[in-house]
């Protein structure tokens, strides 16, 4: 079974990165023509605008890349992969960083194997995939937990989101795991498939002013009871989790 995947990929005056991630891509991906790669921008950042430009007519032979811009926001969730989201036509939605690299070959072929066996017993196709990648987790959560998680297109129309709207940068991706984890439908890819994260976090480079910025935004936004995490945990969450197990059980009753 192949599957079509829509990576959603933010970035901002990083045209560093972009050029080796869409080669690791490119090397790595079987199937390049079910790939559609969603960069979002902010309007002030030409530079990056102009390279992924460059990039479109570069590719235009293998991937379909597309380009959004919008006004510059700290709603890195809502406002980027969210929106990014919104876009999307693949069956699969991943939520990616511009500072990633796909490190095993075929991958593609791979995660489809894994993929067409879980919808094989779950036609209802909602499910969060958790890919391996090396980014360092907190001490106090399970290590399992996807920070480049991979929504299936029906997961995300039925809860409106790949991350979590409220909570502005980091912390997301544990709250999808929360979120999703209680349903059964956390489904975890550990082989023939991996992100090298080559972010300040793994010290492979220097933090620079868009990661520092992402900083201060969690760390200013954090105690706010609006984007509180274990508020969103404690008081709205649940609510998600449970509008999942009842769209699972009322699926399979209609079956």
């Amino acid at each position: 079974m192949e599957f079509k995947y829509s990576l959603i990929i933010p970035t901002r005056q990083r045209t560093h990165f972009l050029g080796n991630l869409l080669k690791s891509i490119f090397d790595t991906t079987e199937y390049k023509q079910n790939l559609e790669i969603i960069f979002i921008c902010d309007i002030d950042d030409e530079s990056s605008q102009n390279k992924i430009k460059q990039y479109q007519e570069e590719y235009k032979a293998c991937f379909d890349i597309k380009l959004f811009t919008r006004e510059r926001t700290i709603m890195l969730n809502q406002d980027y992969y969210n929106y990014g989201a919104s876009k999307a036509i693949g069956d699969f939605i991943w939520v990616l960083g511009d500072d990633v690299l796909f490190m095993y070959d075929k991958w593609d072929i791979n995660i489809n194997r894994v993929l067409g066996d879980f919808v094989s017993t779950h036609p209802d196709r909602i499910m969060c995939v958790s890919i391996k990648d090396n980014t360092p987790k907190p001490s106090h959560t399970l290590p399992k937990f996807p920070c480049f998680p991979m929504f299936s297109k029906e997961a995300f129309q039925l809860t409106g989101m790949l991350l979590y709207p409220k909570v502005p940068t980091w912390g997301a991706d544990y709250v999808c795991y929360r979120m999703y984890e209680p349903t059964g439908r956390l489904l975890e890819i550990s082989d023939g498939v991996y992100l090298n994260h080559v972010s300040w976090h793994t010290k492979q480079v220097q933090i620079d002013e868009t990661a520092e910025r992402i900083g201060q935004i969690f760390n200013t936004h954090k105690n706010v009871q609006f984007y509180n995490i274990e508020r969103i945990l404690r008081e709205e969450v649940p609510s998600y989790t449970n509008k999942i197990k009842e769209y699972i059980s009322n699926y399979r009753s209609q079956v």
